[in-house]
């Protein structure tokens, strides 16, 4: 995947647990880099080995 298809915020959040995915949602419309609805494939990884991913069709017009 190219990496300008990416986007990570852990730099300026660190690590938030199970709130990164949501938070880095947030972040990415209130950058512009999500300016319309799409596709968003986020995965995830957690303590003890415990991971999980998500494809959803996110609207940033719902974000707050």
């Amino acid at each position: 995947m190219a990496p300008e298809r990416l986007y990570f915020d852990i730099a300026s959040v660190g690590n938030t647990s199970s709130a990164s995915i949501p938070i880095a949602l947030h972040d990415a419309v209130r950058e512009g880099v999500i300016d319309r609805p799409m596709r968003i494939f986020a995965p995830g990884f957690g303590a003890g080995a415990v991971g999980g991913y998500v494809v959803m069709r996110f609207d940033p017009a719902i974000v707050a």
